[in-house]
């Protein structure tokens, strides 16, 4: 046993020790479960950071998405209006095709009747008036 010199207390000194050793343990004990609460706590923030990098990324995307669902519209109406005039088109190329067929009988037809066939002319009138000729200078002759 020793006497504390500042106050004369007697006390024992392994139980002292003991005791000191108790509360190293404890001490050391808390803080390694400091050091795993810390740890923990930076896991987290690195984890909010995260979402916080997750949450801006899901704002642009939604901007995106809002973009993208504009030009789609845009897309769509264009297509619309080209989808009528290709109607428009095939209607006028439809038109103009009756047109041209009608055209085409018309130039068959002008065609037709300003065809020469100088054969058809020779069977169809210069014979008969030949033959006619010939009978009427024969019947003249026999005649006189």
């Amino acid at each position: 046993m020793k006497t504390n010199e500042s106050n004369g207390e007697i006390y024992d000194e392994s139980a002292v020790n003991n005791i000191m050793e108790e509360i190293y343990k404890e001490v050391n004990s808390h803080s390694e479960k400091i050091i795993q609460i810390q740890t923990k706590i930076e896991n987290i923030q690195e984890k909010v950071e995260d979402l916080s990098s997750i949450k801006e990324t899901l704002i642009e995307l939604k901007v995106l998405q809002k973009e993208q669902a504009k030009f789609n519209v845009s897309v769509s109406e264009t297509l619309g209006k080209i989808n009528d005039n290709l109607n428009i088109l095939n209607n006028e190329t439809k038109d103009t095709s009756d047109r041209v067929a009608s055209l085409e009988n018309k130039v068959d037809k002008i065609d037709g009747r300003s065809k020469f066939d100088f054969l058809i002319y020779v069977k169809e009138s210069v014979i008969p008036i030949l033959i006619s000729g010939g009978i009427i200078y024969y019947i003249s002759q026999y005649i006189k």
